[in-house]
Formats: C-alpha cells, structure tokens, sequence
C-alpha cells in the first residue's frame, strides 16, 4: 500500500505561496480573498486547465 503523503510545516506554507501567487496571477495582480477567490478558480479552471463548466461541477460535486 503506497505511503500517504504528508507536508510538513514548511513545505505547506510553500504550497499555499505557490497557490497564492498563481492566483493573483490570474487575477492580473490583484490580491485574491474571500470575495473573489471562486471566480478566480473558476478561471483558473477553465483557461488553464481547459475544463468545462460539466466537468467542473462534476469536480465540485466529488470535493463536497
């Protein structure tokens, strides 16, 4: 059975960054936070990863 994989402190904070900063990217520089940050996945999303709007719910649906 394969090891399940756990970020330690630092390499979590280093995820979140990367998070952070690929969102405000996409958000043409513009901080991200609550009141965006959906329309900002929802970008993300559908322009970069190519998904459609069927897959993305079927994506939301598996994450509730």
């Amino acid at each position: 059975m394969p090891k399940k994989f756990v970020a330690r402190p630092y390499q979590r904070y280093a995820i979140e960054k990367i998070i952070a900063d690929l969102f405000k990217e996409i958000n043409n520089g513009k901080p991200v936070d609550d009141s965006n940050i959906k329309q900002v996945a929802m970008k993300y999303l559908t322009e970069k990863v190519g998904l459609i709007q069927e897959q993305i719910a079927q994506l939301q649906e598996k994450l509730k």
